[in-house]
């Protein structure tokens, strides 16, 4: 191996998405063409939580996580149902890593691995989105952002998608300058480098159809507040208006009430988690705050016309299928 080059573990784990393994390791690859060098050396390691993509595909060549020596950089891609990985030698492994002072870096479902391991205590982090509200039950002691990516120490966890993209530039301007990095980002076509702060997911006024700045602010704290129990009172002193005021509004903006909207938010995560997660319908239900669980079922069947039980199952099917 050069001198001065970064020696980067890659573990993708069963069901990850090829994007965000891309996203990832491509910037990697072009920053080495481009500098006409080897500034990372890339060891893709098996363990036996490894596996095909999302779409099949299998990294060929990996090597067990103790057989590729000492790594600088370790990077988990995880993509499926990131909960369910029991793999106690890969964290076990992680843990040694941490130990040695390896900087580790979780995306997409990663991140999950990585608290699962127990190596992000004291850390600050994100994840994807449909994995937030699930981590933050099971390890409400952990600080997960929203952002598109957050470096603490050595730590980096990423939402994935796209997203590493944005975290690989500014990793490798951190290593080799910003004017190396935009080569590299320029090398993709990628010419607007989003922050680290930027939200995962598109903007409430395009989802919802809303112009109302208000009626935006609103809905940003429902969705932060899903598994919270919160009043029409405490949306509208968060959006200094009178309950009323925030109806009206509402209304005449997207055609609804807030607490319906609410509901439905509420509703349609449920319904994300029977087809991504192996939490019990009575899990979900007190997740999402919902009194009971036959308090969700029935709200559930009304508004999707089926019960949860039989959502799971249509979900899974059309999965596998």
């Amino acid at each position: 191996m050069a001198e001065g080059t970064r020696r980067v573990g890659i573990v993708g784990l069963g069901g990850f998405s090829l994007m965000s393994m891309a996203s990832t390791i491509e910037p990697l690859r072009a920053a080495n063409l481009i500098a006409d060098q080897p500034l990372y050396e890339l060891d893709f390691l098996s363990t036996q939580a490894s596996g095909r993509s999302s779409v099949g595909l299998q990294i060929p060549g990996a090597v067990p996580l103790r057989g590729a020596g000492r790594q600088e950089f370790v990077i988990v891609v995880a993509g499926g149902d990131p909960f369910s990985v029991a793999d106690r030698n890969l964290f076990e492994w992680l843990r040694e890593q941490d130990e040695a002072e390896t900087t580790l870096c979780g995306v997409s479902g990663g991140p999950v691995i990585l608290a699962r391991a127990g190596v992000m205590a004291g850390y600050r982090m994100t994840v994807h989105w449909e994995h937030r509200e699930r981590l933050v039950s099971q390890f409400p002691s952990l600080m997960v952002s929203r952002a598109l990516y957050v470096r603490d120490r050595r730590r980096l966890t990423c939402a994935g998608g796209i997203a590493p993209a944005d975290m690989m530039h500014a990793m490798i301007s951190n290593d080799h300058g910003s004017d190396f990095a935009q080569k590299v980002s320029d090398w993709f076509l990628h010419t607007e480098i989003r922050a680290s702060t930027r939200p995962q997911r598109g903007s409430i006024a395009a989802r919802f159809g809303s112009r109302d700045k208000h009626v935006q602010s609103a809905i940003q704290f429902m969705q932060d507040s899903l598994g919270d129990s919160f009043s029409l009172e405490d949306m509208a002193r968060n959006c200094n208006l009178s309950k009323r005021q925030l109806t009206r509004r509402f209304q005449e903006d997207i055609g609804t009430t807030p607490m319906k909207l609410a509901m439905t938010l509420r509703l349609e995560t449920g319904r994300d988690l029977l087809g991504t997660s192996s939490l019990s319908v009575t899990e979900i239900a007190y997740a999402l705050d919902f009194s009971s669980s036959a308090h969700f079922t029935t709200l559930f069947r009304k508004h999707f016309d089926e019960t949860p039980s039989n959502a799971r199952k249509r979900l899974r099917q059309s999965e596998k299928g």
